[in-house]
């Protein structure tokens, strides 16, 4: 049957009922619930009217006058009870304007889980609590709410215009490669729709979540200079080597090594770096870097210290960092890095903080780490609109991987060669003055950062392209063309390298 369901204005009812019942019987529980228009629930009304009915007057008031005064201060304390939480926690105004918000992240591509939708609720739930701080209100006496299956399930019944609930499909390389096609039409619809959806809602004067500003009703309308791509690039004193030319099949034979010098293999650290491109090929963001620390245990953050940022031009490149157990980016990071990135957007007078209006895509892939509630509501609230990537299709999808991140990772490489030419161990010198710490790659980074900007200004410049202008362009994604380069050379020849480097980037 039914689930029981009351709130507590139906649960005084009943106990109201039975009180003020004149029968020579006292009001079953059953009856005062059905009075109230309870459906079920008939133990939970028995025991509040057990307890209504073991209240005696003192003092010269009678029982009855007691036994109101009870029931006008009674409160529920069936903290399980869906709508009972659901009437304590929000408003239904509040409600609605969650479900418009997660039907955003939808629409971006970004379905949520349930432990990520509870996560929304908790945000929410904080964030109501700080407003009523500033009435007045002490918000530590409000009750803790755990938001079960239950309440889930009757907030997307409640609104289901705006959210539902879908088996998530079985996305693998070998299923990726079967349905191409499929995901290829499906990509650019999704752009397309994404467009008209949040110009629709920029239309609506009652929704707050897409400003005015929200001008482009397809892709193309999108100024490049607003239209964004984020990933992240790994880094290693010794993965970093250049490439070289060799005889055929000398990869294998165990000479390639010999060709760069490295200072051995004992230069054990990894970097992440964080990029952001746009499609007029310029990088508006400064790069943010990603140190690994073995002692911060797994799944955190840990603090950035002086030895971290040791080299850093941070005045002269606006360089960022954050450190990791393996420098990797993380739930807890991310947010941060959001906050790095709106900042950064802001000083050229992008999203809300910008002051213009100018509002932004912001194309990124959906690895875990990325799927953060409070980073993506940060993105949103700042005019920033994420839109995910399909999974497994970087190679031929994202513009960094088409372009971009191959002339910063070349730029580093040279850099970095150039550093252990120049520390060649001699005769009677210490091992030590020729090991690669933390703070020499971190001034071989910002050395190489300044000759990535300098060398895509000069190519887009001198030949109007460059290696990030070319992967966005290979990829579709700006100009916004579903028939381009690597798209098509992976419907036609996925899992075939070759293939997919016809459409490789230009200038890198």
């Amino acid at each position: 049957g039914a689930s029981p369901t009351w709130t507590p204005r139906q649960m005084r009812l009943a106990l109201q009922a039975a009180l003020d019942h004149r029968g020579e019987e006292r009001l079953s529980p059953g009856k005062a619930g059905h009075v109230a228009g309870i459906v079920g629930a008939v133990s939970t009304v028995r025991r509040y009217l057990d307890e209504m009915w073991k209240v005696c007057g003192a003092g010269g008031q009678t029982d009855r006058a007691a036994r109101q005064a009870h029931i006008d201060a009674w409160e529920a304390r069936e903290r399980g009870n869906p709508e009972w939480i659901a009437d304590r926690a929000f408003t239904h105004t509040e409600r609605l304007a969650i479900a418009a918000s997660i039907s955003i992240y939808a629409d971006l591509g970004w379905p949520l889980y349930d432990d990520t939708l509870r996560a929304v609720f908790r945000a929410a739930q904080e964030d109501k609590a700080k407003r009523l701080e500033a009435t007045g209100i002490d918000a530590s006496k409000l009750p803790e709410y755990t938001f079960g299956a239950t309440y889930l399930a009757n907030f997307r019944s409640e609104f289901a215009d705006y959210v539902g609930k879908y088996k998530a499909s079985n996305i693998g390389p070998a299923r990726c490669r079967s349905a191409s096609r499929e995901v290829h039409a499906a990509w650019f619809a999704l752009i397309s729709a994404t467009f008209a959806r949040l110009h629709a809602r920029a239309l609506d004067s009652d929704d707050a979540l897409v400003p005015a500003s929200w001008t482009y009703e397809t892709p193309n309308d999108l100024p490049g200079a607003q239209t964004l791509n984020f990933d992240e690039v790994g880094h290693s004193s010794n993965a970093g080597r250049r490439k070289v030319w060799a005889a055929q099949g000398a990869s294998g034979t165990g000479m390639r090594h010999s060709f760069t010098e490295t200072g051995g293999d004992n230069n054990p650290f990894h970097v992440t770096s964080v990029i952001v491109t746009d499609g007029d090929g310029d990088i508006p963001v400064p790069a943010v870097l990603g140190h690994a620390n073995s002692s911060i245990p797994a799944g955190e953050a840990g603090t950035v210290g002086e030895g971290d940022l040791a080299g850093i031009d941070v005045d002269g490149t606006g360089i960022g960092c954050y450190v990791t157990r393996t420098g990797s980016m993380l739930m807890t990071v991310i947010p941060h890095y959001f906050q790095f990135l709106i900042a950064a957007l802001a000083r050229k007078g992008l999203g809300k903080a910008g002051g213009g209006g100018r509002c932004c895509v912001l194309y990124f892939d959906g690895h875990a780490s990325h799927l953060t509630p409070e980073g993506l509501k940060l993105l949103i609230d700042n005019y920033i609109f994420p839109i995910c990537l399909p999974g497994h299709t970087s190679i031929w999808a994202q513009p960094n991987d088409a372009g971009g991140n191959a002339s910063h990772k070349q730029v580093l490489a040279d850099a970095t060669a150039e550093w252990f030419a120049n520390h060649r161990p001699l005769p009677g010198d210490s091992p030590a003055d020729s090991k690669l710490r933390i703070e020499d790659f971190n001034g071989i980074y910002c050395s190489a950062w300044r000759q990535l900007l300098k060398r895509l200004s000069e190519d887009k410049l001198h030949n109007g392209t460059n290696a990030v202008l070319s992967g966005w362009r290979v990829t579709g994604l700006y100009p916004f063309n579903p028939n381009c380069v690597k798209w098509v050379a992976a419907v036609n020849g996925i899992g075939q390298r070759d293939a997919l480097a016809s459409g490789g980037a230009e200038g890198t």
